[in-house]
């Protein structure tokens, strides 16, 4: 049951005014319906036929009992359904689109149910006819060629190539590689607009040692030549210095009287 009333609302969507003998059974096995989708989805199909069906205001009122403890996805289900059934008969469920109303805007922690409450509350308030309009208006059907939206031809050749990247976004090797080429091409033009629009570092000089001029090396040597010669000189006068002293001890020494 729980797979069946999903399809069941597929088969409304696809065929609004058929098989509505349907809706009798389905209401009758709600107590089966204990999965989110299945939940979300017999919701969908009491709100949407609530006039079809004699008390679907009482069920409703049983389903917002729990509205709390749901899935976020079976609340914006039975949200919706409340609507519905205010918009079609609004004299039964006054009542009862206020408590929902409120629980959604102050209780519920997700900001979906609460924007969702939101938007309902102030449509509802400010023109109920533009709420009928948007919630109760013609939807388009599903079609049933929706599934494939490509040509026969290339489904085949995706099939024979579905083991290259290709085929993953409905295009074909020879396409993909196209396409590829051409982006390769901007990202190539790109990267040397780049290289061009960067700065180039400043490169760091380094100052280099000046050799000697000729004549600045001829006065370097006559200045070190010039220094060896006085150091000679100095070494003379000490060694001179040295002998007259040692003379002169040794006449001290004769003219002592022994």
């Amino acid at each position: 049951m729980q797979e069946a009333v999903i399809i069941a609302k597929n088969i409304f969507r696809r065929f609004p005014t058929k098989y509505e003998k349907l809706i009798t059974f389905l209401v009758e096995k709600l107590e089966h319906y204990t999965e989110p989708d299945s939940k979300a989805a017999i919701y969908w199909i009491i709100g949407e036929y609530s006039d079809k069906i004699e008390n679907s205001e009482q069920l409703i009122e049983q389903f917002s009992q729990t509205f709390l403890e749901e899935p976020d996805s079976v609340k914006l289900a039975l949200l919706t359904a409340t609507v519905k059934l205010y918009l079609k008969k609004p004299d039964e469920s006054e009542e009862l689109i206020h408590k929902l109303l409120n629980m959604a805007t102050e209780s519920a922690h997700n900001p979906d149910i609460k924007d969702r409450a939101y938007i309902y509350w102030r449509m509802l308030s400010s023109d109920p006819q533009k709420a009928h309009d948007v919630v109760l208006g013609t939807k388009p059907q599903i079609a049933h060629d929706t599934y494939n939206i490509y040509d026969e031809e290339l489904v085949d050749m995706l099939i024979d190539q579905i083991s290259n990247v290709s085929s993953i976004y409905h295009k074909t090797a020879e396409e993909w590689r196209e396409q590829q080429g051409k982006y390769d091409k901007r990202l190539a033009v790109a990267n040397e607009e780049v290289k061009e629009e960067e700065p180039q570092a400043p490169v760091r000089q380094t100052r280099k040692e000046k050799k000697p001029t000729p004549k600045l090396q001829k006065q370097k040597m006559d200045k070190e030549s010039s220094d060896d010669e006085d150091e000679k000189v100095e070494e003379k006068k000490k060694d001179s210095k040295h002998q007259k002293e040692k003379v002169k001890s040794q006449i001290r020494i004769v003219d002592e009287p022994i």
